[in-house]
């Protein structure tokens, strides 16, 4: 089906829902949104685009929850405009789309209500836009069907091992009552919403290349004094660091390995061998999310141990 940019207005309530044999969507332009379960219990359907903005101008539009919940064969949700307006995404709207492995929500993304991506299995890795506020629970990276040790289901993160039971979904083989979710790992932006939701609730994330900031200069003039089976090493301080980072090569893997983080600019590397070089290298330390962020490492050194 294509929604031509003529159809602006909106999707209402259950418009297209169990349309059983609908397996794709195409919105060629802006439309103001879609109503609940719109789209719900599309059993075939596998991809759906939107060409513009899912959105109006005071911000009440977008998808609607359940819009496309029981969906399980959609793989992919594309916004062809990587610089769209999606004003929210409701509550459970893509829940039990256990084949979801890819949505690119566009930059201009409002607000992700509570389970808007819940018990969506084959989601792994998802990219969610610095403007975009989680509002509520299980928002992203959990399941619900869980059968807890009362025998009452539950919600529970994924760790990709344990299953849960999606209900009576239909569409489903009966050798997939139970669905193991993939463990979730988000890259967003640092001090954003969704940096609070990950650290909150133990998800997996790093940060888009944009939002990091630029790493600490490489500490200068690192030396090494050699004594009976230890080195002591100094350099100088760089400004802005919380403490440094100490690498040492390691000649099994031709790689240097962390070997110890300190706050002072001194480092004592103990239990060598005697009579032995090593080489080391230092690297001054940022915080950025809870998370300790290595700047650029210095130019090697090399000392013998007496």
């Amino acid at each position: 089906m294509t929604i031509p940019n003529t159809c602006w207005y909106w999707v209402d309530n259950n418009a297209f829902s169990y349309c059983s044999n609908l397996k794709s969507v195409k919105f060629e332009g802006d439309i103001d949104g879609m109503g609940g379960y719109a789209f719900y219990g599309c059993t075939s359907l596998e991809t759906v685009t939107f060409g513009g903005n899912v959105g109006r101008e005071d911000g009440d539009g977008g998808i609607g929850c359940y819009a496309f919940a029981g969906c399980p064969y959609l793989k992919t949700v594309k916004f062809s405009d990587k610089n769209a307006k999606l004003d929210l995404v409701g509550e459970y709207a893509f829940m039990n789309d256990i084949r979801l492995t890819s949505i690119n929500m566009p930059a201009d993304t409002g607000t992700l209500y509570t389970g808007a991506f819940l018990n969506c299995a084959s989601l792994s890795k998802i990219t969610v836009p610095g403007p975009a506020v989680f509002d509520g629970e299980y928002i992203m990276g959990y399941m619900y069907g869980r059968a807890a040790a009362d025998g009452k289901l539950e919600y529970a993160k994924a760790d990709g091992e344990t299953s849960f039971y999606p209900a009576k979904l239909a569409g489903l083989d009966k050798a997939e009552k139970r669905v193991t979710q993939k463990v979730l790992n988000m890259t967003l932006t640092v001090g954003s919403y969704a940096e609070r939701y990950a650290a909150n609730n133990g998800i997996s994330y790093s940060y888009t290349a944009e939002s990091m900031p630029q790493k600490l200069p490489a500490p200068e003039n690192v030396t090494g004094e050699a004594d009976t089976n230890k080195i002591v090493l100094t350099w100088d301080k760089v400004e802005g660091a919380i403490g440094y980072r100490v690498y040492m090569y390691d000649p099994a893997t031709e790689k240097y390995k962390s070997y110890k983080s300190v706050k002072s600019t001194k480092c004592t590397v103990i239990e060598l061998e005697s009579g032995t070089e090593y080489s080391f290298r230092v690297a001054a330390l940022d915080v950025l999310g809870g998370k300790y962020i290595p700047g650029k490492a210095s130019t090697a050194v090399s000392v013998t141990t007496k």
